[in-house]
């Protein structure tokens, strides 16, 4: 007597069900700043449910997800095109994720710019220009003197007198001498009295006493 073996059912098959790789497609679609062109569900050969995620190309898509899942991306050379195509193949939740992109020559050049390593120039030249806090600078350490400060200079317009004025409180430089105050030397030769600066300013300047010139100037 020949017995017929029924097919078999969803639940009996091997791998994740429908329900598992729809639940992960959902996550997928939640964590992803990137909106792929396409995802899918597909039913491979052997019964299990996979997931699929597409993108035009757009490498970032790939890469994003790849590193979401803890995992690597790549490129390969497509064979029946002159594409190249951006890939990774994981599995998040035991069920099997491709995603990938097919980008242009010169797109996967610049693709494989983000998979190349830095060389150890490259990495120096990356350092050389790394900004530096002003306390650490090689400016900050150097000692303050004549040559690097200077005290701000009267000028004026002809017919004009000379009248030597703080850049922010506008006071002249007999109240200053009047009130106190003294003249901060600055970089710039700005009229900057001690009243108005900073207290970066003062503890990183040294003040300069103001001395009489020959004619009166300062």
């Amino acid at each position: 007597m020949n017995h017929v073996t029924q097919p078999s059912s969803e639940a009996e098959l091997q791998g994740p069900s429908l329900q598992q790789a729809h639940a992960l497609a959902g996550r997928i679609i939640d964590q992803l700043t990137t909106p792929p062109r396409d995802i899918e569900l597909r039913r491979e050969f052997h019964g299990e449910y996979s997931v699929a995620v597409f993108w035009s190309h757009d490498v970032s898509g790939v890469a994003a997800l790849a590193s979401w899942a803890g995992a690597t991306w790549s490129l390969t050379r497509s064979e029946t095109s002159i594409g190249v195509y951006a890939e990774t193949r994981t599995r998040i939740d035991g069920v099997s994720v491709w995603a990938w992109t097919l980008l242009s020559r010169p797109e996967a050049d610049e693709a494989q710019q983000l998979l190349t390593p830095p060389t150890a120039e490259t990495r120096a030249e990356a350092e050389a220009v790394k900004p530096v806090a002003l306390g650490e600078s090689i400016l900050a350490q150097a000692p303050v003197t004549a040559d690097t400060l200077a005290l701000p200079v009267m000028t004026a317009g002809p017919g004009e007198e000379a009248t030597l004025r703080c850049e922010r409180c506008s006071d002249t430089d007999e109240q200053v001498r009047g009130s106190g105050r003294s003249w901060v030397p600055t970089p710039r030769a700005a009229a900057l009295c001690s009243s108005c600066a900073t207290p970066d300013e003062l503890a990183a300047l040294t003040y300069v006493p103001v001395t009489e010139q020959s004619g009166g100037d300062r």
